[in-house]
This record gives C-alpha cells, sequence and structure tokens, in this order.
C-alpha cells in the first residue's frame, strides 16, 4: 500500500511539473476581453537613449505585452554591428540581447527596431521603426541624413549606409555587403538615419524582401541618391530623397496598355473613350491596333480628324512609336470648346471616336517658381517640369527652363495633377534614375507634396520647386 501510494505521489508530482514547465515554456497571450488592435510597445530599454560611458555587452528590452519573439530578433537592427552573432535570452515580457563579444570602445552604438516587430499574435506591428543610441565613449555623434522614398509600395523597404572612402567608392555593391548603418521608412516614406559619425556616405534604398539586408537583384528594387552626402558635426542632411515611381510615359508598361480604351471588335484600343469632353488642345492620342496586320500608308492615309463645328479636315502628324502603336497629334493645337471627330475606314476597319475639347471656362494655370536652396550648386542641365493628370498619366504638360525662376502652365485642363520636376543632366529628356553599379549617381528631381488642382478661369499660383 505504502508503495502505491508512493508512485502515486510521484505521478501527480510529475504531472504538476509539467504544467508548470509548459506555462513557463509556452508563451500565451491572455484570453477574453476586446480584441487588441495596437502594435506592441517598448516601455524600457537598458541603457537609456542617448546613455554614454556604456560598459556592458548586452541591452535589454521591457514590452507592454507579450510580443512574437522571432520578429522582434529579425527586426533588431545595430550599426555598427559588433563582433559576433547577438543571443537572445527571452523572459515573458523582456528580452536580453546580448553581445558576447562586446562593443568597440568610443563608439556610437545606433539601434532600429524595424516595422517587422509584431505582437505575440501577429496581427499588430509596428507602423514606424524605433530608434535610440548610446555610446561607449563619452559623446554621442550626432550627424544625420535624413529624407523620403518615393514608391508606390513602402513594405520592408529599407535604407542601406555606407561608409565610403578612395578605396572602396568604386567597388562598393549593396547586393554582396551589408551596410554600416541601416533604418527603415515610416508610413508616409519619411526615413531618418541618426547618430552618424562625421563621413562620407552613400545610400541605397530597396524593398528588402528576403529580409536579408542585401539587395537581391533577382526580385528587389533599388534606388540611388543623386549624391554622396558628407556628415558634419551635427549639420542635419535633409532632403534626401529615393525614386522609385515612373513619371515618365512609358508605352511598353502595363499601366499604358490598360488606359486605352478598347472598340466594340476589341481590334483598336485608343488613348479616349467615344463622347469624351474636356479633352486638352494640345493633346497627343494613342491608337493601338491589336491582332491586325497594318498596312501604316493605308493608315495614314485613311485616318481623319474632322471638325464638326466646321465641317473640316484638321491637319494631323503621324508618329509611329511601334508596328501596332500609332502616336497621333494636331501640329497647331486643337481650338477650344469644339467638337471634334476621328474617323479610320479601310477594307477591314471601320473606327470612329467623337472628342469635344475644353471650353474657356474649363481651364485655369497652375504657376510658381524653382528655388536652388544651396546657391553654390551649378546647374548642370535644363529643368524638366511635368504636370500630369492624376487619373490619366497620357494626360500631361511639360514646361522646360535653363536656369531657375518663374514658371507658368497655361490652359490647364480642370482636374487633379501631380507635379514632377528633375534636372536633366544628361539632356536625354527623360528622369535617369542611375545605377547601384557600377555606381552613377541619379539625376535631382522634385515631387510636389500633395495634388494640385487646376480650376476653370482660376490661377493656381506660387506652387514652389525646391532643389
Amino acid at each position: 500500500m505504502k508503495r502505491f501510494i508512493k508512485i502515486l505521489s510521484e505521478f501527480f508530482f510529475l504531472i504538476s511539473w509539467m504544467i508548470i514547465f509548459n506555462s513557463c515554456a509556452n508563451q500565451q497571450p491572455p484570453s477574453g476581453g476586446d480584441d487588441d488592435k495596437t502594435p506592441p510597445k517598448i516601455v524600457k530599454i537598458s541603457p537609456a537613449n542617448n546613455t554614454i560611458m556604456f560598459t556592458g555587452n548586452s541591452i535589454r528590452f521591457y514590452f507592454d505585452e507579450y510580443v512574437n519573439r522571432r520578429s522582434f530578433e529579425e527586426a533588431f537592427k545595430i550599426s555598427p554591428m559588433p563582433k559576433g552573432r547577438p543571443e537572445f535570452d527571452w523572459g515573458a515580457k523582456d528580452v536580453e540581447v546580448i553581445f558576447p563579444g562586446g562593443f568597440d570602445r568610443n563608439k556610437t552604438y545606433s539601434i532600429v527596431i524595424t516595422k517587422d516587430f509584431k505582437d505575440i499574435n501577429g496581427s499588430n506591428q509596428l507602423t514606424s521603426p524605433i530608434n535610440f543610441a548610446f555610446s561607449t565613449g563619452d559623446k554621442i555623434d550626432k550627424g544625420s541624413i535624413s529624407g523620403k522614398i518615393f514608391a508606390a509600395g513602402l513594405d520592408r523597404m529599407l535604407v542601406a549606409c555606407y561608409i565610403i572612402n578612395s578605396q572602396n567608392q568604386n567597388s562598393l555593391k549593396p547586393d554582396t555587403l551589408k551596410p554600416d548603418y541601416i533604418t527603415q521608412p515610416d508610413e508616409t516614406g519619411s526615413y531618418t538615419l541618426s547618430n552618424l559619425p562625421n563621413a562620407t556616405y552613400r545610400l541605397f534604398a530597396f524593398n528588402d524582401d528576403d529580409r536579408s539586408a542585401l539587395y537581391n537583384k533577382e526580385f528587389e528594387k533599388i534606388a540611388v541618391l543623386p549624391s554622396d552626402i558628407t556628415v558634419k558635426d551635427s549639420i542635419k542632411n535633409t532632403g534626401n530623397n529615393f525614386l522609385f515611381q515612373n513619371f515618365e510615359l512609358d508605352i511598353k508598361s502595363k499601366e499604358f496598355f490598360q488606359s486605352l480604351k478598347s472598340d466594340s471588335l476589341n481590334i483598336i484600343f485608343s488613348s479616349i473613350e467615344n463622347n469624351t469632353s474636356a479633352v486638352p488642345p494640345d493633346s497627343r492620342f494613342y491608337f493601338y491596333f491589336k491582332n491586325t496586320k497594318i498596312n501604316k500608308l493605308d493608315i495614314a492615309d485613311n485616318l481623319k480628324l474632322v471638325d464638326s463645328s466646321a465641317t473640316a479636315n484638321v491637319k494631323i502628324a503621324f508618329n509611329w512609336l511601334n508596328d501596332s502603336l500609332l502616336q497621333v497629334f494636331a501640329p497647331e493645337n486643337l481650338k477650344q470648346g469644339r467638337t471634334y471627330e476621328f474617323n479610320l475606314k479601310t477594307s477591314s476597319l471601320n473606327f470612329k471616336r467623337i472628342f469635344k475639347t475644353t471650353s474657356e471656362n474649363q481651364i485655369g494655370n497652375i504657376s510658381g517658381s524653382v528655388i536652388f536652396t544651396d546657391t553654390t550648386k551649378i546647374l548642370q542641365g535644363n529643368i524638366q517640369i511635368q504636370l500630369i493628370r492624376k487619373n490619366n498619366p497620357l494626360n500631361r504638360y511639360t514646361l522646360s527652363l535653363v536656369t531657375p525662376g518663374p514658371y507658368k502652365f497655361e490652359n490647364i485642363s480642370e482636374g487633379e495633377y501631380i507635379l514632377f520636376a528633375f534636372i536633366d543632366v544628361n539632356s536625354s529628356g527623360v528622369y535617369d534614375y542611375g545605377k547601384y553599379f557600377p555606381y552613377e549617381p541619379s539625376e535631382p528631381f522634385f515631387v510636389f507634396d500633395k495634388e494640385l488642382k487646376a480650376k476653370g478661369m482660376w490661377n493656381t499660383d506660387n506652387v514652389q520647386i525646391v532643389f
């Protein structure tokens, strides 16, 4: 009997120990209550932000809730990287990040917790990265570089920063060398690299889909800046912007062909729908001939543009962009408030498009000035300015300035527009995005921070373009 009791007691002890062990080993969120919709918060960091003369070999984080441990380990970035891999010693709502090799003396370390950091449910994550710094010396480096990323999507976007010198400036490759400093943009695309020592830096931005902190040219996109950046003391280097968006009219893009309107037989696709109104008098029209053997001379002889108000043909020019895509425009702008008709009749084609140009009370002006903030910079090319219709990129206006100063778009059709400008350094007429290797800087650019509205019989003025 005593032996039975002893066995039974040992059995219950074992069960109790297993329950306790599992409750400690398995991180579980609290049950019940309203759905959690807030991202995790770091309530305390040791050492605290801007600590100097730090002598430890670890950093401890305290959270306001249970967190996804793997996401934190992936989100944790330290620059410059200490020797050896960090170790993560987890508590319930805290973690100690240990660096067995310690930190170098007299150096500022910058830590970023990226937006990959999530709560334990994985449903809430940071909307902006968390940054802080400490120093093993008697001062905190104060250099900074900031700017904005213009891209259609900012998920997993990374800003990689490299210290460059005469030895590595021609060999630096972000696809093989991890950055010296790293950060992420917030949800608006704005980014800041803080606590940088005095040096010259080269920056790249790329969507780090594989979370390697290396650019993968097979499936990731990359952008470069117009120049390298020299950081001196606490001078703020602002306005260092990256451009991913394509504001040029790319006739090979999917977006271009999706903007074309089909006829009833899906044979001819055009840049205007039938009975379109408010067409700018200086428009260029596009016609795409699908699955049809094109006789270009036959189309040139039979495609007519008729001024319905005057019952007269309008002189038009033809520009074949490829074997199937035709651009048509009137060398002398069309008249305002008039009805026009495209007609194309051949042995195999019968096509018609009626449209009306903008009237005088449907057009306005947009004007402003081009300003150089750094007057020491020499203008290296013409300033190209584009005003692009928001919902119809085929509808755009362009200007070219030889020097900074006033500009004015006149007779602009009512609507919302994107303002894009760049300095055409290589005189190509299109924006040059540069190359990451062999390194070529991009051309300086400017994107107005909000959409511009053109109103009939109204001048929208004081729209400044700043380089």
